[in-house]
């Protein structure tokens, strides 16, 4: 299984059988186990970055989110550049456009 850095949706945790926890106020390194893989496909999280380091834990992330004072950007560029060079980073989609009403 790799690491992967996710985060759930909405302000809620989630815990795997195997004491994973991903907490409501940040993004965590979790191992992408059966569990996450369904919650992922529910739509209860989002993956932030795959593929991470095997050396990577939710306790390295959880210093680099404390460093930067709860910036989530730069919490995430930081520890990727330390834990993810063979890391996939996803992007979050950009919202679509809405279009212009057309007058009558």
């Amino acid at each position: 299984m790799s690491l992967s850095l996710v985060e759930t949706i909405d302000s809620f945790q989630l815990v795997d059988n195997s004491n994973q926890l991903i907490p409501s106020n940040r993004p965590a390194v979790v191992e992408m186990g059966h569990f996450f893989q369904a919650r992922a496909a529910m739509g209860q999280i989002r993956l932030v970055a795959g593929e991470l380091k095997d050396t990577a834990t939710d306790l390295e992330f959880l210093k680099f989110w404390r460093e930067s004072a709860g910036d989530r950007e730069l919490a995430i560029e930081s520890f990727l550049s330390a834990y993810g060079s063979k890391a996939v980073v996803v992007e979050e989609p950009e919202p679509e456009p809405i279009p212009a009403k057309k007058s009558r």
